[in-house]
């Protein structure tokens, strides 16, 4: 799991996903990852070279040190079977139901087997774009209850990389109705007689069909601010202070927790105020991860996550937006909600921010000039928020999060330079 501090909040960001291992090369990759932040799934990366739309990942030799190699040492001395596909039935659809004979494993009432969709052609899942021509799926039947239900599954290219899966245990149990050719395929190897698994041959014929390749142009999104959010804005930028902007800022921050081992490492944010009161701050976590944020004062307007290879971004949109900013002075507070979309289930969020009494900036670091606010903040989805405004730089310089998941995180200048 990887965490980072935002101008604005406190980010939780969690990747899961499969990983695939060549034993004998000693390999591995990762087909994709499910991109949550702050609890909330987002995107999926595919191979760190793709965000939201499928691309194909390579296997990449495993290091000698971190946590990689006895991850593949562990999996490459799993004792599994060798698994033996068989045609089982054809449905009026010509997709080949089959079944790995070596998987199967009973247990009283219950027999657990791999099953096999091949289909005719290759298909793309609409939500990715992923391609795929079969479908594996881990089955459990029940003989005496005449149910089965499907724990998990994973769609397959034709080159056998894995696209998409079902997570585990997310179907309901499924009649054996005789009427349905899958069904009555699972029956037929459940409870049937018993079978011979070097020797069971099932309906005959090859398992592997030759497809035609689908063409993988890519799509373009969609990233405009609606005009209604910028019209709430405004509320805000009626109300902020508006001194002689500085030119650009490098900023670098670090983050301790409440033990002394939770150190986060040093985040650099290239700060950029602009003349029509809107903020640009470029964040780098780590080589290969860094957001881009588009500030409206204390209002993110969008937000642009890279990962990997320059080409692996997502985008997220403030779509919806509503704002309370009667004024810019102490004891008053700034309340917004807004909501931000970019793939699966749109963001909602809700701010509070009271404002405190100002003081000279460079009380907070010498390279300030000017004015900085007190802030404290309350975020629906993720705790508390505390530190200054800094009116140069149109920018909310946090010093303290309360968060829900992580507790206390208090955050120092490593080190500031400010153009002007």
């Amino acid at each position: 799991m990887d965490r980072w501090q935002s101008p604005q909040k406190t980010y939780s960001l969690e990747t899961l996903g499969p990983v695939e291992f060549d034993c004998a090369s000693r390999q591995m990759r990762r087909p994709w990852s499910d991109v949550t932040v702050r609890g909330q799934y987002t995107t999926r990366s595919y191979g760190d070279e793709s965000f939201d739309r499928y691309a194909p990942s390579r296997f990449k030799p495993v290091a000698d040190t971190g946590f990689e190699r006895p991850l593949l040492d562990w999996a490459c001395h799993l004792d599994l079977p060798q698994e033996r596909l068989v045609n089982v039935a054809r449905t009026a659809s010509n997709d080949l139901i089959q079944v790995d004979v070596a998987s199967i494993k009973r247990s009283g009432a219950m027999t657990s087997f791999w099953t096999r969709h091949d289909y005719p052609e290759i298909d793309v899942d609409p939500a990715y774009h992923a391609p795929y021509d079969s479908k594996r799926q881990h089955v459990q039947v029940n003989c005496s209850a005449e149910k089965y239900r499907i724990l998990f599954g994973y769609d397959f290219t034709p080159d056998e990389a894995v696209t998409d899966a079902m997570p585990e245990n997310t179907s309901a149990d499924e009649p054996l109705d005789a009427a349905d050719d899958y069904a009555r395929a699972i029956k037929t190897i459940a409870c049937g007689k018993p079978l011979n698994a070097e020797t069971f041959s099932g309906i005959g014929g090859n398992t592997i069909r030759p497809k035609t390749p689908l063409s993988t142009a890519p799509v373009e999104a969609a990233s405009a601010i609606p005009p209604e959010v910028l019209a709430e804005v405004q509320k805000l930028q009626a109300v902020l202070p508006v001194p002689n902007v500085a030119r650009g800022a490098k900023l670098t921050m670090i983050g301790k927790g409440a033990k002394a081992s939770n150190t986060n490492p040093p985040v650099v944010h290239l700060i950029q105020p602009k003349k029509d009161g809107r903020t640009h701050i470029h964040s780098i976590y780590r080589q290969n991860v860094t957001m881009d944020h588009e500030m409206a004062g204390l209002v993110e307007l969008s937000s642009k996550l890279t990962i990997g290879a320059p080409g692996a971004t997502s985008t997220f949109i403030t779509t919806a937006l509503t704002l309370d900013a009667p004024a810019w002075r102490p004891n008053t507070e700034i309340v917004f909600s807004s909501e931000s979309s970019g793939t699966g289930a749109p963001l909602k969020f809700k701010t509070t921010c009271t404002i405190g009494e100002p003081l000279a900036a460079n009380a907070i670091h010498p390279a300030l000039a000017g004015r900085a606010w007190a802030l404290k903040c309350n975020h629906s989805s993720q705790g508390a928020s505390e530190g200054y405004y800094v009116e140069e730089l149109g920018y909310f310089l946090t010093m303290r999060t309360v968060s829900k998941e992580f507790s206390v995180t208090d955050y120092s200048i490593q080190s500031l330079s400010v153009e002007r």
